[in-house]
């Protein structure tokens, strides 16, 4: 069923759970029930020749059937009998590079068998008219999530084992026209390996990207190399952020969501497993649903101070009243704010939304605000114990 406390809210500001080798789950003709317990499909592939890929996770063996084109046909079916469904995320996960027969062509060809243009959302269709994605996306030029009934967007990870990102480079090479258009069908999300690999321009060291790179706007990190993703530059550039082998449980995906700014995470076991609290979201695809950005100083959104992500829920502080805990050193700290659309934060004083002391502050999305300019007491600066974040 579609989901409407999405819809106002921006693409890169949804965080959505990823199925883990959704094919080991089912056979093609049943992959669309995946749908149930996450957002984000996942199949593995290998080269087959033909204009087609195996979908497996290890070495293709003797005897295998499943193929690319056997998923992509029954997803067309569900879509076909669903048009207006959610928007529908498909990650294919290269395990072997380009090769004679299943080659970037074959695969354009491929994808668009199944889904034309006007089914797709491409990165062109977020390029617009400006000089490439990544100028789009810092501009914040990222769809509504609610704008994309009855579409699929597909992004391209992993390649031949220490070719990942050169196997995904040669595909956006190979989209861009003479003209400057990137009429690629799909996205990529090359490995986060270092702290500046999301960097614009050439500041950055993406392994084998270089000017294609400005065409690169979704990155994909494993959990364990969380340390090595630049927050702030995901953030500001308005990327999309990518995790998988996320354990299964509140405080991983909680970091994910509220201080990686994760926008897709990926599960180790089953989406079906995981148990959240409130701050991200409920189970399955129902995760996260917004951020909210909280700064310990005035305009921290300039780049100064700490920052502090929550998604939907109400948090106090040590948990008073039953609610949330309130991140930790984070009593008496929150100073600005920047709200996505669709999204409502309320803050008091007191915790366990008491009234009195300092007061009280409604700000409705979007905006990005000094609560010292919004607040009828600009005293609540600084003294916030209890946020409230809702739909509006």
């Amino acid at each position: 069923m579609p989901n409407q406390q999405l819809d106002g809210l921006k693409i890169n500001r949804v965080q959505l759970v990823k199925d883990h080798n959704s094919y080991d789950r089912t056979k093609p003709a049943y992959i669309a029930n995946r749908l149930e317990v996450a957002n984000v499909l996942e199949l593995d592939v290998w080269a087959k020749g033909g204009g087609d890929w195996w979908v497996s996770h290890n070495v293709p063996f003797a005897g295998i059937t499943k193929t690319l084109s056997g998923y992509l046909s029954s997803l067309k079916t569900w879509h076909d009998q669903n048009p207006k469904h959610d928007v529908l995320w498909l990650n294919i996960d290269f395990k072997t590079d380009w090769l004679a027969g299943s080659g970037k062509g074959e695969f354009e060809k491929l994808i668009r068998r199944y889904f034309p243009n006007n089914v797709l959302y491409r990165p062109k269709d977020l390029k617009g008219s400006e000089p490439n994605c990544r100028a789009a996306a810092t501009k914040d030029m990222w769809p509504e999530f609610g704008s994309l009934k009855g579409r699929v967007i597909i992004v391209l990870t992993g390649g031949a084992l220490w070719r990942h990102n050169q196997h995904l480079s040669s595909y956006v090479k190979a989209e861009v026209m003479g003209d400057g258009n990137y009429e690629a069908t799909s996205f990529v999300a090359p490995d986060v390996d270092d702290w500046d690999d999301t960097l614009p321009g050439n500041d950055g060291d993406l392994d084998a990207i270089n000017k294609e790179k400005m065409h690169v706007v979704m990155f994909n990190a494993k959990w364990g190399n969380r340390a090595k993703v630049n927050t702030s530059s995901v953030a500001s550039q308005k990327l999309i952020l990518w995790f998988w082998d996320v354990p299964e449980d509140d405080t991983n995906y909680g970091a994910a969501v509220q201080i990686y700014k994760a926008s897709v995470i990926g599960t180790v076991n089953r989406p079906e497993n995981i148990r959240l609290k409130p701050n991200t979201g409920q189970r399955g695809r129902n995760v996260g649903y917004a951020v909210v950005t909280f700064y310990e100083d005035d305009n921290g959104w300039e780049g100064h101070g700490d920052t502090m992500n929550l998604g939907l829920g109400k948090y106090s502080y040590k948990g008073r009243g039953g609610w949330n805990d309130l991140p930790s050193g984070w009593n008496d700290e929150v100073r600005a704010v920047t709200i996505p659309n669709g999204v409502t934060v309320y803050m008091t004083d007191k915790d366990s939304f008491q009234t009195g002391g300092k007061g009280t502050v409604t700000i409705h999305g979007p905006a990005t605000a000094n609560i010292k300019d919004v607040a009828s007491n600009s005293g609540l600066a600084g003294k916030v114990s209890s946020i409230e974040v809702r739909m509006t």
